[in-house]
């Protein structure tokens, strides 16, 4: 009986120890940025957030890695840790505070333009924000001992115009981490930016306002490119665009009194546009801009009158070839990489155009 319970015991205790050592697939980032992937030996957080053992295989030799070896570690299966030189302050026993400064490894509970970690040790679990402009910031007491995590955090989330933090809002995980979300929804739509892209290509249709309203049947047809040269400065809404067009409007009118003669008029044109775009609102989705250049006119302008008998007669032939001016306004209407757009170009016979795109580079 003895024996037995011995063995079991024996058992008990290999058992526990081979599950202390396991070892789960994970990740480390060394300090050079390099990522080495392996296995991670699983410890409590407090532990973790000391050291690691890593492997690169299961059958390699563990190798310990402390904070200041390393920028991160994390665990395919979700828990992330990072590293960071931390600096927090913990009551005296006897009164007064006493300040702790070190490297250590934080675990990443939200990530964000704003991020939440959290330092697991036995003594404290300090929480820390952090942010690209702030850098890492304790939340806790102010040098007199005062609650001040509530002021640090109106100060973190005071971009997001319809957030509030309670007065009473306690220090928490849950009740900051709440918070922490409430942020990243309302800065999401801000984390999209529908700025324009760098590059844009488009395909219209168009035509003369005053061909329409006479009766003239057609559509120009016509593909485009714009290029930005910047995203930043006083330049950003400024594009090169080029383009070519194409029309055809034609037009009938038969048994016209009192010889009830017939009557045709036939337009074609191709052009060559070469632009500046002037966007007013680079950094909106909804975009007003206005545009000039010059356009390299090529086509004809042709009228002839049919008699009863089906014979036709020429009656006009203009040419038409050369440079013109190329101006007008618009407006663009930008959804992710898509666009539509909608310009006129007075007074050029009143032009409209209707496009749609698409854009690549930048934007977002």
């Amino acid at each position: 009986m003895r024996k037995r319970i011995q063995f079991t015991l024996l058992s008990l205790l290999m058992a526990a120890s081979v599950l202390g050592q396991r070892y789960h697939r994970g990740y480390v980032i060394t300090l050079q940025g390099d990522t080495l992937r392996g296995f991670l030996q699983d410890a409590p957080y407090q532990a973790l957030s000391r050291w690691v053992q890593f492997k690169s295989d299961r059958k390699s030799e563990a190798r310990r890695y402390f904070p200041a070896d390393l920028r991160e570690f994390g665990f395919f299966d979700g828990d992330c840790f990072r590293s960071f030189p931390v600096e927090f302050r913990l009551r005296r026993p006897g009164g007064g505070w006493r300040t702790h400064t070190e490297q250590r490894f934080l675990y990443l509970l939200e990530e964000g333009s704003l991020s939440l970690y959290e330092l697991r040790d036995e003594a404290v679990q300090p929480l820390f924000l952090w942010s690209a402009e702030e850098g890492l910031r304790v939340l806790g007491f102010d040098e007199r001992g005062r609650p001040a995590w509530r002021e640090q955090l109106r100060s973190a989330v005071a971009d997001c115009p319809h957030l509030r933090v309670p007065p009473d809002l306690p220090l928490t995980l849950q009740a900051v981490r709440a918070l922490i979300r409430d942020y990243h929804r309302c800065d999401a739509p801000a984390s999209v930016a529908r700025s324009l892209p760098r590059f844009m290509a488009w395909l219209e249709v168009g035509a003369p306002v005053v061909a329409l309203s006479n009766g003239i049947r057609g559509w120009a047809k016509g593909l485009h490119f714009e290029w930005r040269p910047t995203d930043k400065g006083p330049l950003r809404g400024w594009s090169l665009g080029i383009g070519f067009e194409h029309y055809v409007g034609e037009k009938y009118e038969l048994d016209i009194p009192p010889t009830y003669y017939g009557y045709r008029f036939l337009g074609k044109h191709s052009q060559g546009i070469l632009r500046l775009n002037h966007y007013l609102l680079p950094g909106e989705a909804f975009q007003p801009y206005l545009f000039g250049g010059m356009r390299y006119l090529s086509g004809s302008e042709q009228t002839e009158y049919m008699n009863l008998r089906g014979q036709n007669y020429p009656d006009e032939y203009r040419i038409m070839e050369g440079f013109k001016a190329h101006y007008g306004a618009g407006v663009l209407l930008l959804l992710d990489q898509t666009f539509f757009r909608l310009e006129m170009t007075p007074p050029q016979r009143w032009e409209v155009r209707l496009g749609f795109g698409l854009g690549f580079g930048g934007g977002r």
